[in-house]
C-alpha cells in the first residue's frame, strides 16, 4: 500500500483538517535536522537556499554575543545552571604585563584576543537540535585555545538563547518564516 498524501489534524473545536503529508511533517519537526528533512520532501533546492539565508544572516549576531561575552567580561559558558564563569587559566604574568600592555589591550581578564584572527573565525556548525558556535580552523592556535581553555568558551548561556529566541523567535520558526517567505510555505 503506497504512504498516504495526506492526514488529518485537529485545529481546535472539534474540527479537523487535510493536510498534506509534507505540511504535516514540517509542522510536527522536533529539531533543525526534522525539520530540514521534511522541507526537503517538499522541495529539495530550496533547503539550501533558505538555510542558507536565514542561518547565515544570524551568524554574524550570535557569534557577536560570544565574542562581545569574551572580550567584555572575559567569561565562558558555565558547566551547569546555563550561567557563566570566568576564563580560565589567567594570562600568565609576561602575556598580561609585557605582551597585552604593550599592545594596549585589556589586561583584566583572559579576552582569547590578540590580532582579533580567531574571533573572525568564530562560525556556526549545525547539528540535528540546532547549532553551536566553533572556530572554523583558519587560525591554527584554535585547538590550542580549545584544549586550554575548554570549549565552553564558544557556548551561548540558557539567557542569551532565550534573549536570541526572544528576539527572533525559536529557531524552527525562523526557519518557517524563510519558507513563506521564498513562495514555499504558507
Amino acid at each position: 500500500m503506497a504512504n498516504p498524501k495526506y492526514k488529518y489534524v485537529s485545529i481546535g473545536g472539534g474540527y479537523r483538517k487535510k493536510v498534506s503529508v509534507e505540511a504535516f511533517n514540517v509542522r510536527k519537526a522536533k529539531n533543525l535536522k526534522q525539520l530540514q528533512r521534511a522541507v526537503e520532501s517538499i522541495n529539495p533546492e530550496i533547503v539550501g537556499e533558505a538555510w542558507r539565508d536565514t542561518f547565515e544572516g544570524m551568524e554574524g549576531e550570535i557569534t557577536a554575543i560570544v565574542v562581545n561575552r569574551m572580550y567584555e567580561e572575559g567569561l565562558r559558558r558555565a558547566v551547569s545552571g546555563g550561567g557563566t564563569e570566568p576564563i580560565e587559566p589567567d594570562y600568565a604574568h609576561v602575556t598580561r604585563y609585557v605582551y597585552k600592555r604593550k599592545k594596549g589591550q585589556r589586561t583584566d581578564h583572559v579576552t582569547l584576543r590578540d590580532t582579533g584572527r580567531f574571533h573572525e573565525s568564530l562560525r556556526l556548525v549545525y547539528t540535528a537540535d540546532g547549532f553551536y558556535v566553533r572556530s572554523d580552523g583558519s587560525v591554527p592556535y584554535s585547538r590550542k585555545l580549545e584544549d586550554k581553555y575548554t570549549r565552553r568558551i564558544y557556548g551561548l548561556t540558557s539567557a542569551e538563547m532565550a534573549e536570541f529566541t526572544r528576539q527572533r523567535g525559536s529557531l524552527k520558526e525562523i526557519a518557517l518564516r524563510a519558507l513563506a517567505k521564498a513562495g514555499q510555505w504558507t
